[in-house]
């Protein structure tokens, strides 16, 4: 069982990628004339909250880039998934406040943070809970709004519910999740769902 104290920095790390903007850095390299890579710079980009950037998935137009008002048909139709994923994160923190007595705040991210708030009187095994479930909704969003290229949809089942349409594989983290049954796969396992995925891939195309 880990201590508290790194228990409580792990709850407040998790949520605060959920909830607070956060700053991405991208090392830029080059080629030495030797052919060595070294770099020479960080792309520093402020992103919004995993939160925001799904609901700016679901929001299509809402903003540009920067800001501004989007232009219109720039941005993909209405996305469930994104949806989805949000209303599931809002869901599972109401339903931890209400069962803690707390107060269901306004918004998903300011219930998430009363849950932080909350979670220096929980007892361990409370904690532990909490945390595993904040790391799956963080390993939902990140996975669902990835940065840069949006993730693979494979057009299998899924190996743990057996449903169609829900699987979305980031390639640069090598994570996965489904948007049907909140199975997530991180690198360490994503190695399993990626041979299923093949597996049905090639029946398909064995069969055709």
């Amino acid at each position: 069982m880990p201590d508290r104290a790194n228990l409580l920095a792990d709850i407040a790390d998790a949520a605060d990628d959920l909830t607070e903007p956060h700053q991405h850095l991208e090392p830029i390299y080059e080629w030495t004339a030797q052919r060595n890579r070294r770099q020479v710079r960080v792309h520093r980009v402020r992103l919004p909250s995993l939160l925001d950037q799904l609901a700016a998935m679901f929001a299509p137009g809402s903003a540009g880039e920067q800001g501004g008002r989007g232009v219109p048909g720039s941005r993909p139709p209405l996305r469930l998934d994104a949806v989805s994923v949000h209303s599931f994160i809002g869901a599972g923190a109401a339903r931890w406040a209400w069962s803690l007595r707390l107060e269901i705040r306004d918004t998903t991210a300011s219930t998430i943070r009363g849950l932080v708030g909350a979670a220096g009187v929980m007892d361990s095994d409370t904690q532990v809970s909490l945390l595993g479930e904040l790391c799956q909704w963080r390993h939902q969003a990140q996975v669902l709004t990835g940065w840069k290229t949006p993730p693979y949809r494979p057009f299998v089942a899924c190996p743990l519910c057996d449903r169609v349409g829900g699987l979305r594989v980031h390639l640069g983290t090598q994570t996965a999740a489904c948007v049907r049954c909140w199975a997530t796969w991180t690198p360490d396992t994503v190695g399993v769902l990626a041979a299923h995925v093949l597996e049905r891939t090639s029946v398909k195309v064995v069969a055709a």
